[in-house]
């Protein structure tokens, strides 16, 4: 909106002699926020970057006013590179407190355990499934597909996958005592699945009614399931996984759709008629699957970075949707073989544009930046490159906002023009 330089006519690192000196960059420091605080009240940030000893520091720090100024977000310079962005976001002051979490409803608590309970109804058929399954094949696929499906375009990796019979679920179960779990669920040391109220309370909220959220809760199993075969990805050998978030995003993406496919089988099992249009059905599937991953990302504020690895997994499968969306053109009906065909060939799509820094080795989009640094989208798609900058009917600076509104429509709704752009 704005930027206001307070500067010294011969900037120097010994230009003060006297307290008074610096006590006079102070005032103009303080005087500079006073104005915005009493004239600018819609702004909501101030972003200082400083050049001045650690004793300026300490004094400009000493001006901010917890109820008259703005947030200050405070930078670090650091020149790594010949040429981009040298200041990386530092301490933020003055920000708000969260505001406190409201306590749960009695309803709130009593519909959390009912989903657990139903989830634990759920894992003793997919007991069954697995063990009848068992006879049919050793092949996942030709078991969730069944034997007569092709499955020529898959490639070989995907038949590494597990079974689901060689997966921990004949010995898992449910807890339905825990209601306090951190990080939202686990999986016990004695094969229970935990799961807590407040997050089970804020799926609620982005799935609203309970067959959703049955749906939702078999995939996040099913998917933890898949890490527990031979991509062996336990609560031990995950530490620290997210410093390699290129093979990070191509296992989940595979957990993903080996537990979309068992759920898949699951539904022609039990309830045929929900996945007899196999098109919608894959559809809901990606929306359910999403709005379970915001479901982990809506505690707190509007978040003001986000991490790369978890952007590019939501524009995955968003992209995913539309290829769904799309179908297979022309009016013609979707068949099995063809959503096969997407759900196994991963989208390339790559974001860049918005600064990017790192910390506890992983690398985040900053999403508080008016600023995008030549933005732009880049999908590859059946052997082309598309690239997609700001246009008329494209804009990155609205997705990023999306993405801080953690708002999956209006991400959808800002992808959905790229893509009529790249699949004709």
């Amino acid at each position: 909106m704005v930027e206001i330089d307070i500067a010294l006519e011969q900037p120097s690192e010994d230009a003060f002699s006297t307290p008074d000196e610096m006590q006079a960059v102070a005032s103009a420091f303080r005087q500079a926020l006073d104005v915005l605080g009493d004239q600018f009240t819609g702004v909501q940030r101030v972003h200082l970057f400083a050049s001045v000893q650690p004793g300026m520091a300490f004094l400009l720090g000493a001006q901010i006013s917890p109820t008259m100024h703005p947030a200050i977000q405070t930078y670090q310079y650091t020149r790594s590179q010949e040429q981009g962005t040298f200041h990386a976001p530092a301490i933020l002051l003055n920000q708000p407190p969260p505001p406190e979490r409201i306590p749960l409803t009695d309803e709130a608590i009593r519909r959390a355990q009912v989903d657990r309970e139903q989830l634990a109804a759920d894992l003793e058929r997919m007991k069954g499934f697995a063990t009848t399954a068992s006879r049919i094949s050793s092949s996942w696929l030709a078991q969730v597909l069944g034997p007569k499906e092709g499955t020529a375009g898959v490639a070989p990796h995907w038949t590494h996958l597990p079974t689901l019979g060689e997966t921990p679920l004949h010995n898992a179960s449910v807890d339905l005592d825990s209601r306090t779990v951190p990080d939202s669920f686990t999986f016990s040391q004695r094969g229970a699945w935990q799961l807590d109220d407040v997050w089970l309370d804020q799926l609620a909220r982005r799935l609203a009614d309970a067959p959703s959220r049955q749906q939702a809760l078999r995939l996040l199993v099913l998917h933890e399931f898949a890490h527990r075969g031979p991509q062996a990805l336990t609560r031990s050998s995950s530490r620290e996984i997210g410093r390699f978030p290129k093979v990070l995003e191509e296992v989940d993406y595979q957990a993903d759709v080996w537990a979309m496919l068992h759920e898949y089988a699951l539904t022609s099992l039990h309830h045929p008629r929900e996945a007899a249009d196999v098109r919608a059905f894959f559809m809901n599937m990606v929306l359910i699957a999403t709005n379970t991953m915001w479901a982990f990302d809506d505690s707190g504020p509007p978040p003001v970075e986000f991490q790369v690895r978890r952007l590019n997994r939501y524009l995955i499968w968003y992209w995913q949707y539309l290829l769904l969306e799309r179908g297979a053109g022309a009016g013609r009906e979707t068949p099995l073989d063809f959503v096969l065909g997407l759900l196994t060939h991963r989208p390339v799509i790559e974001l860049a544009g918005p600064n990017v820094h790192t910390h506890d080795e992983r690398v985040y989009f900053a999403l508080d930046h008016a600023h995008l640094n030549i933005p732009e989208l880049a999908i590859y798609h059946q052997g082309r490159l598309f690239r997609h900058g700001a246009r008329a009917d494209f804009s990155l600076t609205e997705l990023m906002a999306r993405v801080r509104a953690r708002d999956g429509e209006g991400i959808l709704s800002v992808l959905r023009s790229a893509f009529e752009q790249t699949v004709r």
